[in-house]
């Protein structure tokens, strides 16, 4: 059982370093084919977007007490 969690927790360890590199390599290469201008502004693009759809949802009904 300790070889088996072992192996797991190197495999997760693996993925997440796995995911990172390739997460910095897509902006990086975006960044490179003029893209987008900084690693920032996909965030600030996914803020705007979700933080307008919340202000556009009609705002719930509050009952009477």
């Amino acid at each position: 059982m300790r070889r088996l969690r072992q192996r797991l927790s190197q495999a997760i360890h693996t993925h997440y370093i796995f995911c990172s590199l390739r997460a910095f390599i897509e902006l990086e290469v975006r960044r490179w084919r003029r893209q987008m201008v900084n690693w920032y502004q996909p965030q600030r693009e996914l803020y705007r977007e979700v933080a307008r759809q919340f202000i556009m949802q009609e705002p719930p009904l509050l009952s009477d007490p």
